[in-house]
Formats: C-alpha cells, structure tokens, sequence
C-alpha cells in the first residue's frame, strides 16, 4: 500500500548528508540534447535547459540512460512554462525504466511513475496531487492508489494555487531506496518539509530515466541521479 505523509526534514535527510561514499551516477547540465531520446513532443535543448515547448502534447516523453540500484537521490530543475493555465496538466519522471520510450505511448516500459498532477475538473480542487504509477509497457500502466489521496502544496502561500507557479523555477529533490520502496519528495518552498512515500516494495535495477508532460510546456535543468551510502 502506497503511503505519503508529511514529515521533518530530520527523518530523512541524515542519509544524503554523509557525501563520503556518494556515487554520481548522471550529472546532465541540459545544455544540449546528447544522451537523450525524444520519443514524442517538442523536445529540444533551450537556453541550456531541456524544453517541452509543446503544451497541446498530452505524452510528451524524453529519456536517457542512467543505471540505478540501491538508495537514490534524482535532483532536477523544473519550470512549468505554460499550460496550467486550462486547469490541466501534469509532469513526472520515470525511474528505475528497464528501456528507453519509443513513440508516443501511455507508460515507458518496466518503471515507475512519480507524477505531479493538476486536474481541476476531476478532483474539484485547485492544487497538486502526488501520484505513483507502475508502468508495465507502453500501454500498461497502472496508478497505485486513488488520484486525490496525496494533496501536494508546491505554493509560498496559503492563498497560491497551481497557476501561481507559472514561469517559476522548482529544485525537485526526490529520494528513493529501490530496496524497500521507501521515498522521500523533499518540498522546493518549504524547507525541513518532506513527503514520505512507498512504493509497496523493491524496485528492479533500471537503466533508464524518462521525463513525461501531459498538457504542460516544461523545461528541466541540471539533472543527477546519484546513488547514496547506504
């Protein structure tokens, strides 16, 4: 059973301070489009970003080969350029993928999808949810719990919604411990503020990680996987 709940920085954290025996597996500035499969939306490498110029693309999908095993820590960039706009749109990142996308497809082979959601229309709500998807192949994927269990406030304020966050820059950090399954979405605003998540169990070695977008223009900086001592 998927669980994700609000806890002090000081549960998690411990684990990426020791840099001893850290062990960078991706270090991409984005500054150009080698290393990445484009396998459908507007993709392209943009004032040394990776940009989804494409808000129209409901499964836009880029990937790139990153091994992956043991505890993990993905850092990226993220900027939400246009799209939210309609109430709809959503941007995640595969991991643990056993291949890279190919077409315009649903899912991104054996992986799984930790995705940022905002659909107004279907939740009657005005934020994010935090979703978890178990992708299968590229037309099997299945979400892991229901769509509105995980509220997720990205906002400074009480008063922002979604909208608020257009044209701003996110640091995502996500730890991941494939062991277990055990993660943690550290807040980009909120600092000491994370969201503690499982997966339900292991996670396969991947060698791939996969950007998506649905109805959203996004661009991704400064991205690295690294694997932490455990």
């Amino acid at each position: 059973m998927i669980r994700l709940t609000v806890i002090s920085v000081s549960l998690g954290l411990g684990l990426i301070l020791s840099a001893a025996a850290q062990q960078v597996v991706l270090d991409d500035d984005c500054g150009s489009m080698a290393g990445w499969l484009a396998a459908s939306g507007n993709w392209q490498s943009r004032d040394n970003k990776l940009v989804q110029r494409d808000s129209s693309q409901t499964m836009a999908l880029a990937s790139r080969r990153a091994p992956q095993s043991g505890l993990l820590l993905y850092t990226f960039e993220l900027t939400f350029l246009s799209g939210l706009e309609d109430g709809y749109a959503g941007v995640g990142i595969h991991i643990c993928a056993d291949s890279q996308a190919y077409g315009r497809s649903w899912g991104a082979g054996d992986s799984w999808l930790l995705w940022l959601t905002y659909d107004s229309a279907a939740y009657g709500s005005r934020t994010f949810f935090g979703q978890i998807y178990r992708s299968r192949g590229p037309v099997a994927m299945d979400m892991l719990h229901d769509g509105m269990r995980y509220p997720v406030s990205f906002t400074k304020n009480i008063e922002d919604t979604p909208l608020s966050l257009a044209g701003k820059t996110l640091t995502i950090r996500i730890q991941v411990d494939t062991s277990t399954g055990q993660g943690l979405l550290h807040d980009p605003y909120q600092d000491g503020i994370t969201y503690q998540f499982n997966i339900g169990g292991p996670l396969h070695q991947g060698s791939f990680v996969t950007f998506r977008s649905n109805s959203l223009s996004v661009a991704i900086d400064n991205l690295r996987v690294i694997k932490l001592p455990q």
